[in-house]
């Protein structure tokens, strides 16, 4: 039996936008999501909240590059890794 948790959820949402941030950069675009490590590189969760909430912050106070937005992200399930990707992404 394999099962999937909420820190799945969490640590892929982490490297999402990191991955994010490398992609809109190979495009041309500085994005805030270029601070941002993989899950790995945080040595705990409040670690890794913080550096998403920091990255928050600078999206709320400078905005994004007028290329990518609008930014839209949808989240279609309800189970375990979704509610941990959510509980990330409202950081």
């Amino acid at each position: 039996l394999l099962a999937f948790g909420q820190y799945a959820g969490r640590a892929g949402l982490v490297d999402f936008l990191h991955g994010l941030g490398q992609r809109y950069l190979s495009l041309g675009y500085s994005t805030p999501f270029l601070s941002l490590g993989s899950s790995y590189m945080y040595s705990s969760l409040a670690a890794a909240k913080a550096a998403v909430i920091s990255v928050g912050e600078e999206i709320a106070s400078q905005g994004l590059p007028l290329g990518i937005c609008p930014l839209v992200f949808v989240f279609t399930g309800t189970g375990n890794v979704s509610l941990g990707a959510q509980e990330i992404f409202k950081l």
